[in-house]
């Protein structure tokens, strides 16, 4: 029985592993022909505290993702000493709406309904992929004002720019799942 349970915790963290993967930026050469990776460039942002919410769910979403603000990446993550993209997501949905969604990027992309740039809301999950074109990778939480919200491997929980060149590149598509 111990070895099964042992095995079943191998083959979760495999699976966990396989979440977020990537979107590392293309790796650049210093003049000391070492390799160095690139980061965007880009302010921190929180959320603006005199905004009007259009719903409940909005500003629940919103204390749920400041909570979470700073927390460091830790890949497979989903608490507060560390989390992943999807973590972060499934963790702030959980703790706003009490909606339980998967911990993988490419599983939550196959929920809910495609929404266009143009309509994107408050809460919408926005997906990216990694260089590779490997498919969905990266999943953050749209907060308006061209910004979204997502657990960065190299900044942690962050809010970042939707419309830097690194994220537009990398961007697949978004999707509402919930409410509106």
């Amino acid at each position: 029985m111990k070895l099964f349970f042992n095995l079943m915790s191998f083959l979760f963290l495999i699976t966990a592993s396989v979440n977020c993967l990537g979107l590392k930026p293309n790796p650049k050469f210093n003049e000391h022909g070492s390799s160095e990776i690139e980061a965007p460039r880009e302010r921190h942002y929180a959320l603006r505290r005199d905004r009007e919410y259009a719903s409940s769910f909005e500003r629940e979403l919103a204390v749920a993702i400041e909570s979470y603000l700073g927390v460091p990446y830790q890949f497979g993550g989903a608490t507060r000493s560390g989390m992943d993209c999807s973590g972060f997501v499934s963790t702030v949905y959980r703790d706003a709406v009490d909606l339980e969604l998967p911990h993988r990027a490419r599983s939550l992309f196959k929920l809910g309904r495609s929404i266009s740039n143009n309509r994107l809301g408050f809460g919408d999950l926005v997906f990216f992929e990694n260089i590779e074109n490997y498919g969905v990778s990266h999943v953050g939480i749209y907060v308006g004002e061209g910004r979204f919200a997502h657990a960065s491997s190299s900044r942690g929980v962050v809010i970042s720019e939707f419309n830097l060149d690194y994220y537009r590149k990398r961007y697949v598509g978004a999707k509402r799942i919930y409410g509106r």
